[in-house]
């Protein structure tokens, strides 16, 4: 697991009752990043089968986890680092207080 960076905003991963955040620029997205470089619909985090997994939605600059760029889908977990283009973030268990304002 990487490093905890403390001075990361933190992005909670949601309890089973919202298995699905979509990241990107177009307002519609559950987090809504606020980049030029990144893609209006970055990425996806989905838990299913009671693991976390990021998937990048083909975006133009990337998607990081741990600073390895991912292809298609990963498994994440919380303490990991999630890179979308220039942003980057610390994913937390729900109840962290979050840095990250979700819709």
């Amino acid at each position: 697991m990487a490093e905890l960076d403390r001075s990361l905003p933190t992005l909670p991963l949601s309890d089973s009752s919202s298995p699905v955040l979509v990241i990107g620029r177009r307002p519609d997205c559950d987090v809504v990043l606020r980049d030029e470089a990144t893609s209006r619909v970055h990425a996806v985090l989905m838990l299913y089968a009671r693991r976390w997994y990021v998937i990048d939605r083909e975006s133009t600059n990337g998607t990081f986890v741990n600073e390895r760029r991912i292809w298609g889908t990963a498994a994440v977990r919380p303490g990991d680092r999630l890179s979308l283009g220039p942003i980057t973030f610390r994913l937390a268990n729900p109840g962290v207080p979050d840095l990250v304002s979700t819709r």
